[in-house]
């Protein structure tokens, strides 16, 4: 298959299946009990890096380490596919490696 097939073919799929990527970016690396962690997400497509067009509501969620979901955010995206937030560790139980995800949604 010839080079230029190809990149057509990755071309079709990209518009077929569009991806997106999320980036947080938080205030801080560490937190305690208390603490407020606030973050600013972008959200791009992923074959181009540039701000989405796609999805509108990005959830983020603080997971424990046993893996469940004990804080959820719902945010709007903006037409710069840009949003943020904060979740407050105020009801937070135990110590531990703590993970934030974020999933986009249209």
């Amino acid at each position: 298959m010839p080079l230029l097939e190809k990149a057509a073919r990755v071309q079709q799929f990209n518009l077929l299946y569009p991806q997106e990527k999320v980036y947080l970016h938080f205030d801080n690396t560490g937190y305690f009990i208390g603490e407020t962690i606030w973050f600013k997400a972008y959200v791009t497509r992923a074959y181009d890096c540039k701000p989405t067009d796609i999805s509108r509501v990005l959830y983020v969620e603080l997971v424990n380490p046993g893996g469940d979901v004990i804080k959820k955010r719902k945010l709007k995206i903006d037409d710069h596919g840009q949003t943020h937030g904060d979740i407050t560790l105020d009801s937070i139980y135990g110590s531990g490696f703590y993970e934030v995800r974020a999933i986009h949604a249209i």
